[in-house]
């Protein structure tokens, strides 16, 4: 605005300065025309003044178009500085609404820890609860089976002297575990014990006594099976008294049974065993079951592993039991057939030796 007052207060002493000069060149030589008022323009009035009056008109629009200019700058850097105090503002308020989310997903999460805790804690206190736990006289009546078997055991291993101390440690180990009643009994204990002829007598009367152990400690009796009675008799009818005795004996409470002279059996027969051994599928799982082998050697090398004893035990078996020189009372047994009762009977095979001392009618 100051430059529009500097030229409207230059403009009419330029024109009166202009009118001055041209008047006096007038009267000088022309006179004056008359002029209507839109004829008079400065330029007309004074034409020297025309080449100024044009400047000056430049730089009043010069002048008016630098405060435009300068409004329109104005609005801009307005508009600018919003923007960037908006994105400033936009800026500061996301790591607001960050920390306001990770204070939210915290927040959750103790929520769905507490829910986990208040879940998870009466649940265990119902699992640990329903676990069955042995009474106070029950875990008693367990002692005292432990401690009467390991009694009966130390004493037999007094008297058979001659034998193995590892097959002691096997079998003792073997059929305490069944009677702990700390475990689940998921399979029967099934034992094997073999032999050379020289220590028939041995075989016989060690199994019957570590049966005896095994039973006595759970005031119970044992079955005895004897294969020599029943080597000449039909397969079905060995397989159907041999399923009585087994069935019969157990259902009442014998603990354990001793089958002598396994390999005397029909091989048929045998089959039967599949009932009674098929582990976690056995008929009875509470039990044991000692089977005893003769083999057709005078004596076994004390030399051999348990290794090389079982494997000769399944040779003469699968000798015994698939040959085409045997009566036809052990018809029904094939490889295959051999193949899944060996499996089953077979958990822990075991050597006897010859022992001195023994009675010579029944056993200690």
């Amino acid at each position: 605005m100051s430059w529009q007052r500097v030229l409207a207060a230059r403009r009419p002493s330029g024109i009166l300065g202009c009118i001055r000069k041209s008047g006096q060149q007038i009267r000088r030589t022309i006179p004056a025309p008359l002029l209507g008022p839109s004829e008079a323009t400065p330029a007309v009035l004074c034409p020297l003044l025309a080449p100024q009056y044009k400047k000056d008109k430049e730089l009043l629009e010069r002048v008016q178009w630098r405060p435009q200019r300068l409004g329109n700058g104005v609005d801009s850097w307005n508009c600018r500085s919003k923007s960037r105090y908006q994105s400033g503002a936009g800026k500061q308020s996301q790591p607001l609404a960050k920390n306001d989310g990770e204070s939210q997903s915290g927040f959750h999460k103790g929520q769905t820890l507490l829910l986990v805790l208040l879940i998870s804690v009466p649940l265990l206190y119902v699992l640990w609860s329903g676990i069955p736990s042995l009474p106070y006289g029950a875990s008693n009546r367990a002692a005292e089976v432990l401690q009467t078997f390991r009694a009966r055991m130390k004493e037999l291993k007094n008297t058979y002297q001659s034998q193995d101390p590892n097959v002691w440690r096997r079998a003792h180990v073997f059929l305490e575990k069944h009677l702990n009643a700390s475990h689940v009994h998921l399979e029967p204990a099934i034992l094997l014990f073999t032999a050379g002829r020289e220590a028939e007598k041995a075989l016989r009367c060690l199994s019957n006594e570590i049966a005896d152990a095994f039973a006595f400690s759970q005031n119970a009796t044992t079955i005895q099976i004897n294969g020599v009675d029943k080597a000449v008799l039909d397969s079905d009818a060995v397989k159907l008294e041999v399923d009585n005795e087994l069935s019969s004996g157990f259902s009442k409470g014998k603990k354990v049974a001793v089958v002598h002279r396994f390999e005397l059996l029909p091989a048929g027969s045998t089959l039967i065993f599949y009932k009674y051994c098929d582990h976690e599928n056995a008929a009875f799982k509470d039990v044991a079951l000692l089977l005893t082998v003769l083999l057709d050697e005078q004596s076994l090398r004390k030399s051999l592993t348990f290794q090389e004893v079982e494997e000769k035990v399944r040779d003469f078996l699968w000798a015994k039991f698939t040959s085409s020189d045997i009566p036809s009372s052990y018809n029904g047994m094939d490889t295959d057939k051999l193949s899944g009762l060996w499996s089953r009977i077979s958990h822990l095979v075991l050597p006897v030796w010859p022992e001195k001392g023994l009675p010579l009618e029944g056993c200690t």
